[in-house]
């Protein structure tokens, strides 16, 4: 006699989810937008939307009010004549470092200086002194003799940064460097520009300085005052070395001013090619 037996195995296949079709997904993402059943945007409706912005508003509403109360707080630790930090506290640390330009233009006049052999009485310091550009910086060194370019000797213009209160101090008859010795006045800060390296000495030739002597000290200290500007010197390059790169160095001497090439603190270096 025949029998039959179950195996007990299910042979149903299960396939799980259809993956929704794009049109299926373009109509998801527009309900999402909008879905007129609920009447909601984005997700939320109106009072959802409205809780919501009320509380950025005034969430941002704190947060301007307390950087406006911070900003007035700030603002009256400020002076608008002097510098919050000067001195030794000041970026400059007290020790002023050169800048070089090719142009130069007439600001206008502030007070006459010239009676002032030395320093300026202490009375008269929170006045700015004018720098006659017409008499102090050579024939050549003019924008209308395209400041010596076009004869192939160049004039730059250097001037010292301005730093709050800082006064130039005289060096003693014995402390003079003796690479200016020959060259510096009492009351000037001296000017010396030369090549930096032997072949760059060679190469520089012959320099004069408008004017000759250099900064003078009436010119100083800078305090913020009205129509201010700084006393620049002109160096002309007589005879560079054509179509040689030359490196040029230019220190500023007063005994306060020290020199330091990682920091290029009282000096400036730039480069001189005459074509």
């Amino acid at each position: 006699m025949a029998s039959t037996a179950s195996t007990g195995v299910d042979t149903t296949v299960s396939t799980g989810p259809s993956k929704p079709t794009i049109k299926q997904k373009f109509n998801d993402f527009c309900s999402f937008l909008y879905n007129p059943n609920d009447h909601t945007v984005l997700g939320r409706g109106g009072s959802s939307w409205a809780q919501i912005g009320l509380f950025y508003i005034v969430y941002y509403a704190c947060l301007a009010g307390f950087w406006a109360a911070m900003m007035a707080v700030f603002y009256q630790t400020l002076d608008w004549n002097d510098p919050r930090l000067s001195g030794p506290d000041s970026l400059l640390k007290q020790n002023p470092d050169y800048e070089n330009q090719n142009q130069v233009t007439d600001t206008g006049t502030i007070i006459d200086c010239s009676k002032y052999p030395t320093n300026r009485p202490k009375d008269e310091l929170d006045n700015a002194c004018r720098f006659d550009l017409t008499e102090n910086l050579g024939p050549d060194c003019v924008k209308q003799q395209a400041f010596g370019y076009d004869d192939g000797k160049p004039c730059f213009l250097l001037k010292l940064n301005k730093i709050y209160n800082w006064f130039p101090e005289n060096y003693d008859n014995d402390s003079i460097p003796a690479e200016i010795r020959d060259m510096h006045e009492s009351w000037y800060i001296t000017v010396k520009c030369e090549g930096e390296n032997p072949s760059d000495k060679d190469n520089i030739g012959e320099i004069i300085y408008y004017p000759k002597q250099g900064f003078h000290f009436k010119y100083f200290p800078y305090r913020n005052q009205q129509g201010f500007r700084s006393p620049i010197v002109m160096a002309q390059f007589l005879r560079p070395e054509p179509g040689v790169l030359i490196m040029v160095e230019c220190k500023a001497y007063a005994k306060n001013i020290k020199h330091d090439k990682l920091e290029r603190a009282g000096l400036v270096h730039f480069e001189l090619l005459v074509d």
